[in-house]
């Protein structure tokens, strides 16, 4: 009897009896592997009981039943109308139902392609090892997406040992939409003489951040109960007039800004960088406060409902009408759930009742910027 070489299927010889049963197996084994192998699961060790035509499955341990007490484990256990085996041979991939995942034959067991080094993961899952690509393996337009811990920069690693030149520029084209991290690349190279055409010299690409949302004194909604005052300062005569809110020494007083939110937020933590000057030359401690509140859809307008209040302490220079700056640090639960392309509103207050505002005179606030760190 004559053999395929790989399946050891059945050839059919010139005048063979019942020549049916020989083309049969092979049309089943062909209607598997017409598409990616499917199999129910991967653990089963007993046969089943009723199985319906079409089912495969990949035998494990020691395999029993009337059938499959014959089949080796690791094998793909066909049933249509009967079982058939399918030797695993290297390089096959079945898609295994039960886990949702893919697997690879390395010529000894199967693998989860989330483990098998060099390989890309189905969604969810880890890459180990390596993705090797040489010069120009990338050509087209696609996505090459990378994803880390919030507090693991993404790498990628460009290993240019192999190369002879002095230089080697990489020409990255990269559209980052939805990283809060910086992205590191590290380079490794053989040659201590090589120079690198990077977008700085850090080897570090900043991402994409929230376009910056800034606020001047000029911008504020005073209330009708302890409000900040308007003032000028005339940098010199015919000169700049720095348009300033007085925050007094004594009484808490209170401004308001309302902005909306850039659309490129990624819902990372904040930063409020506050710009500010005083007419005293002595250094004492001054202190901010900032609350968000984010209005929703439908909620309403007359009745605030602020975040809890965020401080900052700075201490005034000794340069009358010298320029301070100090940063307001936040979590996007602190900022009122900051939500991109959405209505805020930041109340910015002195804290003058608090024993450690120390400074005398006026606080006077010039601008505030928010970032996304």
């Amino acid at each position: 009897m004559t053999t395929s070489p790989r399946q050891a299927n059945r050839i059919l010889e010139e005048g063979q009896a019942l020549a049916l049963t020989s083309i049969n197996k092979v049309t089943n084994r062909l209607e598997l592997f017409a598409n990616l192998v499917v199999v129910t699961d991967m653990t089963t060790t007993a046969e089943p009981g009723v199985p319906a035509n079409g089912d495969a499955y990949i035998g494990t341990g020691v395999l029993t039943g009337t059938d499959w007490a014959g089949f080796t484990a690791g094998n793909i256990l066909y049933y249509s109308d009967g079982w058939y085996e399918v030797v695993a041979l290297e390089g096959m991939y079945v898609h295994d139902n039960d886990t949702n995942d893919l697997y690879y034959y390395n010529g000894a067991a199967w693998v989860a392609l989330t483990s098998v080094v060099g390989h890309l993961p189905l969604a969810g899952g880890t890459m180990t090892g390596a993705i090797v690509m040489g010069a120009n393996d990338i050509t087209g337009i696609g996505d090459l997406i990378l994803t880390a811990a919030a507090t693991t920069p993404c790498r990628l690693l460009f290993d240019d040992s192999t190369r002879d030149d002095t230089a080697q520029q990489f020409d990255l084209n990269i559209n980052i939409s939805e990283f809060a991290n910086d992205m590191t690349f590290d380079f490794v190279s053989v040659n201590t003489a090589r120079t690198y055409t990077f977008p700085n010299a850090t080897g570090t690409v900043a991402l994409e951040k929230m376009t910056p949302v800034m606020f001047r004194a000029a911008m504020a909604d005073l209330p009708d109960t302890n409000p900040a005052a308007w003032n000028t300062l005339e940098a010199a005569t015919n000169e700049l007039y720095w348009l300033v809110l007085d925050f007094d020494d004594t009484t808490d007083q209170f401004a308001y800004f309302v902005g909306r939110c850039p659309d490129n937020y990624k819902n990372g933590d904040l930063s409020l960088d506050i710009s500010w000057m005083n007419s005293g030359t002595t250094a004492n401690n001054i202190i901010w406060n900032a609350a968000f509140w984010v209005p929703t859809d439908g909620e309403a307008l007359n009745t605030a409902a602020f975040a809890a209040v965020q401080a900052v302490t700075d201490t005034d220079t000794t340069t009358a009408y010298g320029k301070r700056s100090c940063t307001i640090a936040l979590t996007r639960a602190q900022a009122d759930t900051l939500t991109a392309g959405g209505l805020f509103v930041i109340r910015l207050s002195r804290d003058a009742d608090n024993g450690s505002d120390t400074l005398s005179g006026h606080g006077k606030f010039i601008e505030m910027t928010l970032t996304e760190d």
